[in-house]
C-alpha cells in the first residue's frame, strides 16, 4: 500500500465516521423528542401506580438508547478530533466516558 492510498483510506474512514455521527445526532434528536413526550404524559396524566410504572419503564428504555448513542458520539468525536494515535484516542475517549458516567451518577444521587 502506498502512502497516498493509505491517506485516502484514512480520509474515507473519517468521512464515513462524520456521516455516521450525523445519523446518530438525528437519532439522538428523535429520542429527545420521545423523552419530552413521555415527560408531557407524566405531567398531564392522572396515572395509577401500574400505569406510572409502565411509563417509567418506557422512559428508562429510551434513556438507555440515548445513553448508548451519546457514548458512540463521544467515541466518534475522539476519533475525528485530530490525527492522534489510536491508543491516545482510545484513552481520551475512555476518560471522557468515565467522566460523563461520574457526572450522571452524581446527578442521579442528587435526584434520589
Amino acid at each position: 500500500m502506498d502512502i497516498l492510498s493509505a491517506i485516502q483510506t484514512i480520509s474515507d474512514n473519517r468521512k464515513a465516521l462524520g456521516n455516521h455521527k450525523g445519523k446518530l445526532l438525528n437519532d439522538l434528536s428523535a429520542l429527545d423528542k420521545k423523552i419530552s413526550n413521555i415527560y408531557h404524559v407524566i405531567e398531564i396524566s392522572n396515572m395509577n401506580a401500574v400505569q406510572f410504572t409502565k411509563v417509567s419503564y418506557k422512559l428508562k428504555e429510551v434513556l438507555v438508547q440515548r445513553r448508548q448513542i451519546k457514548e458512540d458520539v463521544i467515541m466518534i468525536d475522539g476519533c475525528l478530533k485530530d490525527n492522534k494515535s489510536s491508543e491516545t484516542l482510545t484513552k481520551e475517549a475512555t476518560k471522557r466516558l468515565e467522566r460523563y458516567s461520574q457526572e450522571c451518577k452524581q446527578a442521579l444521587s442528587k435526584l434520589i
